[in-house]
């Protein structure tokens, strides 16, 4: 990274995409390595991405006089941080474009402040640094990691042939409900599309993110009845049989 990168966003866009991208990030107690969101600041913006083992997201948000380039990390609890301090409901009058932030990235801290001065011109700090001591073990720097999560989010994306869905796919509720709550937060519709067995949502031109399908041998106990073809059927023969009723 450079020794400090400094550039200004639209406060409404940039923590409504840091919040859906955060959805993604792994607990702290799961998996410390993926409890983060990795930015990358280029010429053409701030792009973001997070992982959980899972699931991916990434996004990006458009940035102003811009000076420095590199990747940086935000750790779990700073996401949070930062949307309760930054993510406000402006008064009717006020426009978003009007609510403004600066942001400065060392290699030890990154400082938001609020220079439209709606929010009272409130200033944020807080800890980017990689903890030394998982550097001595051996473990990845923040650069490093976040240059990893844009591998892997581009790696989820790549083209697959389409697979027979015939019999039912599974995936994890949880994995699931983060899509749906970056939809919500970014104010639009879930869309999906097939890769292969993993399901990819373009939700904007500013959002993506993807979860694989769950994998279930054919003798797992714990294969749920309704996705059975024999199952179905059944289903549908109770249903006929209950609407039969009701109309006589």
């Amino acid at each position: 990274m450079s020794t400090s990168i400094s550039f200004e966003v639209y406060g409404l866009e940039f923590c409504r995409m840091l919040g859906a991208v955060g959805l993604f990030q792994a607990r702290p107690q799961d998996f410390p390595s993926y409890a983060a969101v990795r930015c990358l600041s280029r010429h053409d913006g701030l792009s973001l991405a997070a992982l959980n083992g899972g699931a991916a997201a990434a996004g990006l948000v458009q940035t102003e006089d811009a000076e420095g380039f590199g990747a940086f990390s935000i750790p779990a609890a700073q996401v949070k941080a930062i949307g309760s301090v930054f993510k406000v409901t402006l008064p009717k009058e006020v426009s978003a474009q009007e609510y403004r932030l600066a942001i400065e990235v060392s290699n030890r801290q990154m400082t938001i402040r609020d220079v439209s001065g709606l929010i009272d011109g409130s200033s944020l700090t807080v800890d980017v640094a990689e903890d030394p001591m998982t550097l001595e073990r051996g473990d990845k720097s923040s650069f490093d990691l976040a240059l990893q999560a844009f591998e892997v989010v581009q790696r989820g994306l790549d083209p697959r042939p389409a697979v027979a869905l015939d019999s039912g796919i599974f995936f994890s509720p949880a994995q699931w409900g983060r899509v749906a709550r970056a939809a919500t937060a970014l104010g639009v519709e879930l869309h999906l599309r097939m890769l292969g067995r993993t399901a990819v949502f373009p939700l904007a031109e500013d959002f993506v993110a993807y979860v694989p399908s769950s994998e279930h041998r054919e003798d797992d106990e714990h294969r749920a009845p309704w996705i059975d073809e024999r199952s179905l059927a059944e289903w549908r023969a109770r249903l006929r049989e209950v609407i039969d009723e009701g109309a006589l």
